[in-house]
Order: C-alpha cells, then structure tokens, then sequence
C-alpha cells in the first residue's frame, strides 16, 4: 500500500517541531542520592531528582562531564568515577542543558566521614556594615567558594573571595539601587558561563522596589548593576526558568502594608535583562519564596511564606509552564512565617517544605510540610527554636540525610546558629548551638576550606561583623546541656558530654574550663588528655550546683588545635527553693 501522501508534510511539522523546542534552564532537587561519600570509595551511579531535564542533559562534578543517562524529565543518574572522591573534599554538582538551557544551580556533594555530631569553631569578620542577606558561590571559577552579603546603610552589596582554606580576600564593595536587605541570587543571567547577581532591595523611601543585576566578569568581580522594578517593595527573591525559554526568571514576594499583591514575576530575556514585572495575588503579604516542581508535571511551582491566604501560612502557586500561575493554595504552619526552602526531607522522592517562623520574638518554630506530590502538603510538624528569620538546609553531617541550620537569639546562649540533623525520615533530632555576633538574620552553607564538611557564614546585622562557622574534627556530642530545676545548694547528677576526634590526625586540648557570669553554679570534670588521638574520644561531665533562685547559664569552653577558636557547650539550669 503507497502511503499517504499526507504523512510527509506531517514528518516535516514534527521535525520542524522537535527542532524548535527549547531546552529549559534545569533545576536539581535537594539532596542529590547520595549526597556524600566517604574518601576512597568504590565508583558509584549518582541519582540527580529535579526539573527540566532533556535527554540531552549532562551532569557535571566540579565543571566536569560525568557519563550521564536520561532516565525522565525529573531524573538523571550519571557514573562518578572513585577517583572523584579519592579525597576528603567537596564536590559542586549541576546539570547542563543544551543551549539555550545552560546550567542549573549547584548543589554540594561531601566527601568526608559521616558522624552523628557536627561542631563548629566560629571566626568573626568586622568592619562590616549591617550585613543582612548572605549567599555562597564560586564566583571566580577557581574552586574556593566565597560569599555575597547585603550591607543595608550603604546600598550596597560585599564580595568575599575566598582563598580555599576558611579565610577570605578583604572585600569589594558593589552599590545596588536601594536597601539589599532580603535576599541575593547567584546564577548566569545572561548565558556568558559566568555567576551573576540578583539582588532584592527598596528604594530609600520606603516604596519602591528593584530587582538590581550585576552581570560577573568571571574574574570575582561585577559590572554595575541594571535597576528592574519590582513593585512598590520587595521580600524574598528566587530564580528560575518558569517559562521553559531556557532564561532564567526571577519571582519577587511582597511585603507591602497595606498588602497590594504577593509577589511579582520578572521574565528573563536570556542577556541579563528582564521585562517588565507580572504581579498576582492580591491584599496578601508574600514572605521568602522558593520554587520546585511540587506536583510532578514538570513544571516550576512556587511557595512562598507569609500571612496569605491560610493567614498563618505557606501559599503554593502551581505553574502553568508558560510563566503564569494558577490559583494559590493555602497551608498553615506555625505563627509567624518568615522563609521557606524546599527538599526531599523524608526521602520519599517528594518535595517537601520547611519554613521558618519567627514566633513571638521569643521562641519560633520550624514547620515541617510533607509534600503528597500532588502539589498538595500534609499537616505541618513543628520544631521549636530560638526566635529567628531564614533558614539553609545542607547535610551537615555526611550521613546523607538534609539537616537544618538556622540563626536566632536565645536567652541562655544569646546570638546562634541552631543546628538540627535529620534523621532521614522528615523528622529532625535535638538542636544545637554554635554562638555568633549580634543581629542575626540569614545563613549560608558551604565549604570554605576544602575539608568536605560544609560550614556556615552567618550575617550581624546590629555588630556590624560577619561570623564564619568552620566545621572541624574535634566534635562534640551536644552544646547545650539543661539541668532543669535544681534544689539550691544541691548538686545535680552529671551529664556527660563526649568529645571526639574525627579526624585523621591527633589534636591536643590546651584547657576546658567553665565561664560566664553564673560560672560558679555549674561545675565540670573530665577525662581528656592532653593529645587526643585520630578516633578517640573523651569525657567532659558538668554538674549544677545553683547558689540562689534564678534561672542561670554558663559555658564549658574548651580551647583545641583542631578548631580556630574556642568551642562551647552552653550550661542551662534554674535554681529553686524546694521545701
């Protein structure tokens, strides 16, 4: 039978079809399975999970091409030779599209021991001015990561280079329009290879808001920056290609009082430019946004924080795919939500949500929302913390499992990082604390020394300093130890606090001590020696001997030369009168 003759202008609509379909900028899922390794492995098949993925997709180690295979548009698995994590290090993973797609955000991949404790030697860098928004990458392409703070008086934005060993270059000062207060986006705006800026910021009058661009050189350094606005104000920022034109786009939340939209959608033109701003929503305050694929159809959805349309909540905007977005749906979490970040923290191959809740000024929450995969999430579990504003998710600990860290302020401990690690099934273990300087606000992983443990840098806003926390090996199980209630003049039953070497080497301990202003209350005896060996570990036990009725604290602090600066283990307790 002759075919028809229909069938071969139909072949030539196909082809001309498949020939103008657009590779979109991809976007990885957090974790990558696994998301670490310890050194000297065996070759392995790493599983990348996210969105916008083409069968012509590549995933890259350290800017390198791995053997890759196209499983779906969700997943990517791809071969890591064991040469690759030969050494303690951390790795940078993206997917690369065909153009005009290029590459997606980078995620970490450690290669270290796990543990189940981390510890971290906090560094404080001065001279700063009201830090506020903070932002990890490798700006230079030369393998160090560095970081991008916001400095709220100046209208302007710092550059730290990094010199691959926890220390940085001193920084490059970058105006911007306004106040860059919330957030920092680093990706290629404009399909160059090279890390660009996106930064949020209002005018000085309190009205305008801007989307200020600053297009990277490739050499750590920027060009000025091109305006866009925003809306009347601004909040939260992401990127992402929600069109699926292979540019990157840019969605602005709202934080205007009186509400008059919730966020705002800036198409990119794929040269570092946008158009002119699309707004949705309208009389609700939009809060930290974050986007993902939540229900699985391949394209970019958004959630964003704030008091919408569940009035104490998380609002999800499903994509349309062409940049528009249908109806929000509302979930609520615990009071006050302030920023959200999206993983799979139950590791059932669903986004979840997590979003941070700035409580009563006092004491906040993390809500934890399990996503159904339908772009619907379940009942929100919360995790009480300090009070406190962002959050970052990372595996803290090379266990292959999301951990949380997230700055605030306590009482006993003052200004903190809290640290919770997960422990795989969505739920999350006790929190610990590692002190920063005054007027917290964001914080940002990465590894700054080249160690495989991925650490924390952290912004002041009210000491002007920037705190740098590099994970080291001399770990301690716990940093805050509480006696609760205790008799006056009675002495409590110890706790018992290990410290553990976790790293290759030994490492001396040069004094452990008690400090602070109720130092007298609390006591400590330990059986550490000197030089503890690589995999050993010790013994520090505190008691509490409360002299008077009050609620006091104190600190252990030990002095080692694994860490760079003094650790602590904060010392809780209240002394009572008990007839």
């Amino acid at each position: 039978m002759k075919p028809s003759r229909n069938i071969f202008p139909l072949m030539l609509l196909l082809t001309a079809a498949a020939l103008a379909q657009t590779n979109p900028v991809p976007l990885i899922n957090n974790p990558l399975v696994p998301d670490a390794a310890a050194p000297g492995g065996a070759t392995f098949t790493l599983t990348v999970n996210g969105t916008g993925f083409v069968s012509s997709s590549v995933v890259n180690w350290n800017g390198n091409a791995l053997a890759t295979a196209f499983v779906s548009r969700s997943q990517l698995t791809a071969t890591v030779p064991s040469a690759n994590i030969a050494t303690a290090s951390t790795a940078s993973v993206t997917v690369v599209n065909p153009a005009p797609g290029g590459p997606s955000n980078v995620v970490f991949f450690s290669i270290r021991k796990p543990f189940n404790a981390i510890s971290f030697a906090t560094t404080t860098l001065s001279g700063i001015d009201s830090p506020h928004s903070v932002t990890v990458a490798d700006l230079n392409a030369d393998g160090n990561l560095d970081f991008i703070v916001g400095e709220v008086v100046e209208n302007a934005i710092l550059v730290f280079l990094g010199n691959g060993d926890g220390t940085f270059q001193p920084p490059a000062t970058y105006p911007v329009a306004g106040f860059p207060t919330y957030t920092i986006v680093a990706s290629d705006f404009n399909h160059d290879g090279n890390v660009d800026l996106a930064v949020s910021n209002i005018s000085s009058d309190g009205f305008t808001g801007y989307a200020s661009v600053l297009l990277g050189n490739g050499d750590g350094t920027f060009q000025p920056h091109q305006d866009f606005s925003a809306g009347t104000v601004w909040f939260g920022m992401t990127a992402g290609d929600f069109n699926g034109d292979g540019n990157l786009d840019l969605v602005v939340a709202n934080d205007s009082f009186p509400p008059t939209y919730e966020f705002s959608v800036l198409l990119g033109n794929g040269d570092g430019t946008f158009q002119a701003p699309v707004f949705y929503g309208s009389g609700y305050v939009g809060g930290g946004v974050t986007a993902g694929d939540f229900n699985g159809d391949g394209k970019l959805d958004l959630a964003i924080a704030g008091d919408a349309v569940s009035n104490t909540g998380v609002d999800v905007w499903l994509g349309n795919g062409d940049g528009t977005f249908q109806p929000p749906m509302g979930f609520s979490t615990a009071e006050s939500p302030y920023s959200a970040i999206t993983g799979d923290f139950n590791q059932d191959g669903k986004l979840d949500l997590a979003v941070r809740c700035v409580g009563n000024d006092v004491v906040g929450d993390i809500s934890v929302l399990f996503g159904n995969g339908d772009g619907t999430f379940q009942n929100h579990v919360d995790y009480p913390t300090s009070a406190g504003e962002e959050i970052a998710e990372a595996d803290l600990n090379g266990d292959g499992i999301l951990d949380f860290a997230t700055p605030g302020g306590t009482a006993s401990a003052g200004e903190v990082v809290a640290t919770f690690l997960g422990r795989g099934n969505g739920t999350f273990g006790v929190l610990d604390y590692f002190p920063i300087g005054n007027g917290e606000f964001a914080v940002a992983a990465g590894d700054f020394d080249n160690d495989g443990m991925l650490d924390l840098v952290a912004g002041n806003l009210y000491d002007n300093t920037i705190s740098v926390l590099r994970q080291v090996t001399s770990v301690l199980s716990t940093t805050l130890v509480n006696f609760g209630q205790v008799k006056i003049g009675k002495t409590s039953g110890p706790m018992k606090v290990k410290f553990t070497n976790i790293g290759n080497a030994a490492f001396s301990i040069s004094s452990i001590g008690v400090t602070g202003t109720y130092a007298a209350d609390f006591q400590q005896h330990n059986n550490c020696p000197s030089s503890v060996a690589a995999g050993a570990s010790c013994v520090i036990e505190v008691f509490f001997t409360p002299l008077q009725h009050a609620q006091m604290a104190a600190d252990v602090t030990i002095t080692d030369s694994a860490a760079q600066a003094p650790q602590t283990i904060t010392l809780e307790g209240t002394g009572v009168r008990i007839r």
